[in-house]
């Protein structure tokens, strides 16, 4: 008895380590590279060393769990147990559950704010350059911190990230007001965003589209939704070129919504998660402004950055300015709105700066330059930031 039991063991077991295999055989795939946005695990190199290796146990561990046949089913059934019975987060490690099931990123409430109040000597140092800079290239600079979710919604935060959260934060808003004070380079908008949060959600305007909004941002969502991306936009302009904006510019070019997945949905395992979805308004946007646009590329890169050519004639009147955008996706729905008012407007990511030579030479080509981050993030681009500002004040290209 005991011989049977051993053989069905080894059996059972010898299966299980071919089960990847079978499914291959069946063409069952786990879908790990669909559902949570990595490479899977190779199966690992068999030979005499590696076999008596302490890690084989651990690659093959690896190898068969991310090739598992229905694995995808089984991660949906065992995500959607933790969300729908346990209300819990799935992936707390990416995904914060809120109250009132509001989704926050992991990474910006656990590490960036309080990286941020950490170097907030560096951040008056950086920005005290700013002034410099401008005087000696005469480029206009405006340096944007676009507000979070989270500091804009604290609310919702849970309990045990709440108080840290804010305590950190207020360090980091406080101290960025004060330069600003000085600096009249540096645009804040959380006192924008903060009064016209309250004006949404006790007042229900006749205009449409701030009607269907109660938010700044969508409880489920990353980014800024379009009206947010607007709110945003009108400021900037707004400094740039007082009395340009006139009200209710844009919004007949919002005909309602239409949705894809949300972005964070990656992070959550496929539960639904929305956002807008932008491509419908940007054809009949062109249309209406007059603009062209190219998509040129990095001479070492494949990446693509964006230039708009605003036609002179356009019912915006575009300054004869040549704009230039440092921005991440938090500026992704703004460039459209920006970009009529200006007979050229170019939008670099953060990403291209390691292609340093041509993005200094796009920089220092610019009218006015706009520098803008989401909040959270900004300890991670001062390094760059200074060294665009020290090559500023260096020497202009003409």
């Amino acid at each position: 008895m005991k011989k049977k039991s051993s053989i069905l063991i080894i059996f059972f077991f010898i299966l299980f380590l071919l089960l990847p295999q079978i499914g291959k055989l069946f063409n069952i795939k786990g879908e790990g590279k669909n559902l949570e946005n990595r490479t899977l695990a190779s199966f690992p190199e068999i030979n005499r060393n590696s076999l008596f290796s302490a890690s084989f146990g651990k690659k093959m561990n690896e190898y068969i769990w991310d090739h598992f046949p229905l694995r995808s089913i089984l991660l949906k059934m065992d995500h959607w147990i933790d969300y729908h019975v346990f209300r819990d987060s799935p992936v707390p490690e990416k995904v914060i559950l809120g109250k009132k099931e509001w989704l926050f990123l992991s990474n910006p409430i656990d590490n960036l704010v309080g990286k941020n109040a950490e170097k907030i000597d560096l951040f008056k140092f950086v920005f005290s350059n700013t002034l410099k800079a401008q005087k000696k290239s005469n480029i206009r600079i405006i340096i944007l911190p676009s507000p979070s979710k989270a500091s804009i919604y604290p609310e919702f935060l849970p309990e045990q990230y709440k108080d840290k959260h804010l305590q950190e934060h207020n360090i980091f808003e406080k101290s960025l007001n004060k330069i600003s004070s000085k600096n009249k380079s540096l645009l804040l908008l959380w006192e924008t965003f903060r009064k016209r949060k309250k004006q949404l959600l006790t007042k229900r305007s006749s205009n449409r589209i701030e009607k269907r909004t109660r938010y700044l941002f969508q409880p489920r969502d990353r980014h800024f939704h379009w009206e947010t991306s607007l709110l945003q936009s009108k400021k900037v302009i707004d400094t740039i070129a007082p009395g340009k904006w006139k009200k209710d510019m844009f919004s007949s070019y919002f005909s309602g919504y239409k949705f894809k997945e949300s972005e964070l949905a990656k992070g959550f395992l496929k539960i639904r998660l929305m956002e807008p979805y932008k491509e419908i308004y940007l054809k009949e946007m062109f249309k209406a402004f007059n603009f062209k646009i190219e998509f040129k590329t990095f001479s070492d890169s494949k990446h693509k950055y964006f230039v708009f050519r605003s036609d002179i004639s356009n019912k915006f009147t575009p300054l004869k300015k040549k704009l230039v955008v440092i921005h991440d996706s938090f500026f992704e729905q703004s460039k459209f709105f920006i970009a009529p008012f200006f007979t050229r407007s170019t939008f670099l990511h953060w990403r291209f700066f390691k292609n340093s030579k041509l993005f200094m030479k796009i920089v220092r080509d610019a009218d006015i330059l706009v520098i803008q981050s989401v909040e959270g993030r900004w300890h991670l681009r001062l390094f760059k930031l200074n060294k665009i500002l020290k090559s500023l004040k260096r020497s202009r290209i003409s």
